[in-house]
């Protein structure tokens, strides 16, 4: 979901100063706790093996929860919750790509982890020995990376900037600098476990978030699904065609491809990713690299349910109109679902809830 801007809407997100304050205090004591826990999870050896693998020393579960914390992304948090809201059928059937993408990797955990190698120019060397298989896998990887990286780096900022209030562009500058140093300390300080107990982290705040979000909306309409989706259909403003496909890039026959071609993207592009293939050679052996990939679907799936709940939520509690009059993508779907749920951000429930998207917001931006 890299092909979904965080700046737009910027500095439209609703939150009093007691919120960015709030928020503030949390972002700050995130940066501090997970840069200790980089330092004293770090490599104990200056080993590759240490470095790159941990020697091998994570759990399934851990291993599991880390890489769901590696295809989480701020833009897919945002993004995928604000398409449900505003398009409704393409930003559910998003979610549902975003799935598939970790049962596609499941079919390369076994084999990659077999490999018993580091990288993915190791991968490639072991059937093509020599320099040029590696200058191949080195560009590939550079080629998927760098424009990954610009994009989350460019959202980070706009998002770190939009949350703590700041407006100009100088500002959303000097925090996608600052976020940059930051993942470049973590990968440094941390190595793959250090990384890898952030990323656990981070899963721990977010899916609690969306978890509570989503018991919260499903409350509100007394956990009657029909009358979720029945006032979902009805506050988007797109009425009956709410649940039809093409909204997001048009229904005509580009935009129809299009879609196609981004679904095709986060299924089988997500499962590619370089970080993410090397995430797997953390683990003991083949068996536990599946087993890790089969809990990280139990937990994506979850995940994303509640995303879903929380996307046709904001429609119905919100409103398609409200929404797109913020954000015309829809990722302040979140950000304003809190406020009404707790009852405005004036309000001490609202402004709790609020900070609580906004530090989940701020813990997958920097993990």
């Amino acid at each position: 979901m890299t092909g979904l801007s965080l700046a737009a809407g910027a500095g439209s997100v609703p939150g009093g100063s007691d919120d960015r304050t709030m928020v503030l205090i949390g972002f700050m004591a995130f940066i501090v706790l997970s840069l200790l826990l980089c330092v004293l999870a770090g490599p104990e050896d200056d080993t590759a093996a240490d470095f790159y693998t941990g020697n091998r020393s994570l759990t399934p579960v851990q291993n599991a929860l880390a890489l769901t914390g590696d295809y989480i992304s701020a833009a897919t948090l945002l993004g995928v919750s604000g398409l449900v809201a505003v398009v409704g059928y393409d930003g559910i059937s998003l979610a549902v790509s975003s799935c598939l993408a970790v049962g596609v990797f499941l079919l390369l955990a076994g084999p990659l982890r077999n490999a018993g190698r580091y990288t993915l120019g190791d991968v490639f060397a072991l059937r093509s020995p020599g320099p040029s298989s590696r200058i191949a896998a080195a560009t590939a990887a550079l080629a998927v990376c760098l424009p990954f990286l610009v994009l989350q780096l460019a959202g980070a900022g706009s998002a770190t900037a939009l949350l703590l209030g700041l407006t100009s562009l100088g500002a959303e500058q000097v925090c996608t600098v600052f976020v940059g140093a930051l993942m470049i300390c973590y990968a440094v300080l941390g190595g793959m476990r250090g990384t890898s107990l952030v990323q656990i982290v981070k899963v721990a705040v977010v899916f609690t978030t969306m978890l509570l979000l989503a018991l919260l909306v499903l409350r509100h309409h007394d956990f009657d699904p029909g009358a979720l989706l029945t006032a979902a259909e009805r506050g988007s403003g797109l009425h009956h065609r709410y649940f039809e496909p093409g909204h997001a890039l048009g229904d005509g026959a580009a935009g129809r491809l299009d879609f196609l071609s981004l679904q095709l993207s986060v299924v089988l592009g997500g499962a590619c990713m370089p970080h993410v293939l090397m995430r797997i050679n953390s683990t003991a052996d083949g068996a536990t690299a599946r087993r890790a990939t089969h809990y990280a679907i139990a937990v994506m799936a979850v995940f994303f349910l509640c995303v879903v709940i929380a996307g046709l939520g904001a429609a119905g509690v919100v409103g398609g109109q409200k929404i797109r009059a913020v954000d015309s993508s829809g990722q302040a779907a979140l950000f304003l679902l809190a406020g009404e749920l707790g009852g405005g951000t004036s309000g001490f429930a609202g402004s709790v809830l609020y900070t609580a998207v906004a530090c989940s917001v701020f813990v997958t931006v920097l993990a």
